[in-house]
């Protein structure tokens, strides 16, 4: 972001002097309109530039344990990880525990992978976030670079085998 500012300044500076020094007659005021328009122009090689030039990332985990539930179709047990569609999107729906309370996180279907662990039900979120890096400053991120993935752990026994083949 800090080069497209860099780029709209020396536009404008190049600009003015550019007309000083062709002898232009109101040199101040052409000078004005040729550096608004060559700042225009610095801010745009600025745009790429800051766009190509590599960020500095940083990954960040973090944990979030999954609390037991009973939902009111009496299913039962210890532990309760709930898939369906929402907006017709496959999503994983749980509940976590957070300073005391109780959240509810969705997340798609195809950022998901379970794994059965001996402990507790848990979901590790793996995130990718600008670090503190100088370069940072002179760089714009794209749309789509934080992106996260999560694991869940679960006991086994909690992915149902239900296997129906009708062989009629």
């Amino acid at each position: 972001m800090v080069i497209i500012l860099i780029g709209i300044i020396v536009g404008f500076i190049w600009g003015v002097i550019d007309s000083y020094l062709e002898g232009y007659s109101g040199w101040l005021l052409d000078g004005i309109v040729f550096g608004i328009l060559k700042g225009i122009s610095g801010a745009l090689i600025g745009f790429i530039i800051a766009f190509i030039m590599p960020m500095d990332l940083q990954e960040k985990n973090y944990t979030l344990n999954i609390e037991a539930l009973q939902d009111n179709n009496s299913i039962s047990g210890k532990f309760f990880l709930g898939s369906g569609q929402i907006d017709g999107k496959m999503q994983y729906v749980f509940y976590y525990e957070e300073n005391g309370y109780y959240r509810m996180m969705q997340v798609d279907y195809n950022l998901v992978q379970i794994k059965y662990s001996d402990g507790i039900p848990k979901v590790n979120v793996t995130e990718m976030i600008l670090s503190d890096a100088f370069i940072n400053y002179f760089t714009i991120p794209p749309p789509n670079y934080a992106k996260k993935s999560y694991i869940i752990e679960v006991p086994k026994g909690t992915i149902k085998n239900n296997y129906n083949l009708d062989a009629q």
